[in-house]
């Protein structure tokens, strides 16, 4: 399997169970990883971070294990499916709605004035 290794931002939000008085007991999935491109220049978290109640606690080194190319692109495909008959579904709730307000500019036109 492919591997990609690289460094990151570590991450708390205030929604996470991460204690200041012990860092060490939150779990992995409780961090967020983020490019170091959102830290600046002297290494402080980017002000939207911050605003949006982030806490930078870390760098990390990940590693990263890629699933086989195959098993990625039928992935792939399955979500630009998704996402296909997403848009055809709102397409079609519009033109439904579309061919409603036709419908009703068509009744009125046939109503005949006693």
């Amino acid at each position: 399997m492919t591997k990609i290794t690289g460094d990151a931002v570590a991450l708390v939000s205030k929604y996470t169970r991460f204690d200041p008085a012990n860092p060490e007991k939150t779990a992995a999935d409780e961090f967020s990883i983020v490019s170091k491109d959102n830290l600046t220049k002297e290494g402080a978290l980017r002000a939207h971070w911050a605003k949006d109640g982030y806490i930078l606690v870390g760098m990390a080194r990940i590693e990263i294990e890629l699933l086989p190319q195959k098993e990625i692109t039928t992935k792939a495909v399955a979500t630009l499916r998704q996402q296909k008959e997403q848009v055809l579904a709102t397409a079609q709730a519009e033109a439904t709605r579309i061919e409603g307000q036709i419908q009703s500019l068509l009744a009125i036109e046939h109503v005949v004035e006693a």
